[in-house]
């Protein structure tokens, strides 16, 4: 039984101010994670805020989060929202990436419903398709939210007053500066009172703004908000100026007969993506178990302990019991899958920090299950060579080892988004002499998002049920 999710989980500090943070702290970020992270911090909110105080609240980011979270509390009838955007347009990290493809739910597997190619949710959703072009899909469905809930309100005349609107949403892209500060709380008689997180700014005036109709944002200035929500989102890889969305051409076959050498530093979910696709032809996660028959070996996973995943694999490989074999069949078969489909036309590295030797590396990368096992496969097949060293910053030295050009080394070291949230606060110190507001970030688990969004949507379909209920009783003569 997934764990009831609250907003607690979803706070950002550990002084419960009104700020709260969306994915931070989580090893699984995926579009489809996100989403459900912001529909479920919204409808959370929208229960635990008085009527009256639903509006004046700030988005930090402007991503696939920030755009989802805002849909929804427009739709719940939240007004005068704004967001916050660094970068120069709306979800511009996965705008035009065309190499990536995403699946709403492959990353879950072997969980049945991994295989379903839609994303399921109440709003903003989209089908599998390239990085670009699902980012395009949910922006579409924004702007449609937006245009739906931007009313104008009628006077008392019935006539409508130019330029007022009741559910307003303004955008601010080209943020430069960014701060937020929150004073520590201050006494009145036997209360302890506090203030409203203040958010300052500035946003680069060059950069076309986003207009929506009933935008009052100023370029520059400091606003008092009742809550504020970091939507800071994937991120830029630590180490490396190439976020793991731009462009590349990693997946295609060298045309002029030469071997390429390259190096994949990390063992989470994107290195080890980038790693599938240079060792293997036409690879993409979706194609590879819609492609086989591995039912079997699924339901041996779904019982098993992740906590050594290698170990599992192994046994199983070699295991002679007679309710395993179709289990350890459908192994095998993978295996073959990907020995068939091993590119000639690549040499590869991949390359861990820390002197652990291989089998604990993976035992400790928190990878899903299918990179894992894709991983493992490889790692059966000899498809790429395993170095360590000690620390950060030595991929140069290992790849000189190893002849690999500098241009072809590939960081997946992950985002340090602690460090992304402490650069937004203006910080503190109180009378004990500890820094104030603290940044501490909790874990927000996708399944109890996902249960509590559904518990949400079975009560309001009750309540419409009730209502419809009343009202034909009413009508009867």
């Amino acid at each position: 039984m997934a764990e009831r999710i609250t907003l607690d989980h979803f706070k950002a500090t550990d002084s419960g101010e009104p700020i709260y943070a969306i994915g931070l702290a989580d090893n699984l970020v995926t579009i489809r994670s996100q989403q459900l992270r912001a529909i479920c911090l919204a409808e959370l909110l929208h229960s635990a805020t008085p009527t009256l105080e639903r509006k004046n609240i700030a988005i930090i980011g402007g991503g696939i989060a920030g755009l989802t979270l805002s849909a929804r509390l427009l739709q719940l009838g939240w007004m005068d929202i704004r967001i916050f955007e660094r970068l120069t347009d709306l979800l511009a990290v996965q705008n035009g990436c065309d190499t990536r493809w995403i699946h709403p739910q492959i990353i879950d597997w072997p969980l049945p419903e991994s295989k379903v190619d839609m994303s399921d949710l109440p709003i903003l959703n989209w089908t599998t398709d390239t990085a670009s072009n699902v980012s395009y899909e949910i922006e579409a469905g924004w702007q449609k939210i937006v245009d739906s809930c931007a009313v104008k309100p009628s006077n008392d005349r019935g006539s409508i007053r130019r330029g007022k609107f009741t559910r307003t949403i303004s955008v601010l892209l080209g943020v430069t500066h960014l701060k937020i500060s929150m004073r520590p709380s201050s006494s009145k008689g036997r209360k302890r009172i506090k203030d409203h997180p203040v958010v300052e700014w500035i946003r680069d005036t060059k950069v076309s703004n986003r207009k929506i109709d009933g935008d009052t944002a100023q370029p520059s200035g400091q606003e008092s908000f009742s809550k504020v929500i970091l939507a800071t989102g994937f991120g830029i890889e630590t180490g490396t100026s190439d976020s793991y969305w731009r462009n590349e051409s990693l997946g295609q076959l060298n045309i002029d007969g030469a071997q390429r050498r390259f190096l994949v530093s990390g063992l989470g979910d994107g290195a080890i993506s980038d790693l599938l696709r240079l060792t293997t032809k036409n690879f993409r996660p979706d194609r590879v178990v819609n492609e086989l028959s591995l039912s079997a070996l699924e339901g041996f996973l779904r019982g098993q302990a992740k906590n050594d995943l290698l170990k599992t694999l192994e046994s199983l490989t070699t295991s002679r019991k007679q309710a395993l074999q179709i289990a350890k069949h459908d192994l095998h078969e993978l295996i073959d899958y990907f020995s068939d489909r091993k590119r000639d036309d690549t040499y590869v590295v991949l390359h861990a920090i820390g002197r652990l030797g291989f089998r604990e590396a993976f035992r400790q990368s928190k990878a899903s299950t299918l990179n894992k096992v894709f991983l493992y496969v490889l790692y059966k097949n000899g498809a790429f060579q395993y170095v360590e060293s000690a620390k950060y910053r030595e991929e140069e030295v290992v790849a000189a080892n190893k002849d690999v050009p500098a241009e072809n080394i590939i960081r997946r070291h992950g985002v340090d988004r602690a460090k992304v949230v402490s650069d937004l606060f203006a910080t503190y110190r109180i009378a004990s002499g500890r820094e104030y507001p603290k940044v501490f970030l909790r874990e927000q688990a996708t399944d109890c998002c996902e249960q509590h969004i559904k518990a949400q949507a079975t009560y309001q379909r009750l309540v419409a049920a009730l209502a419809a209920f009343c009202r034909t009783k009413s009508v009867v003569p």
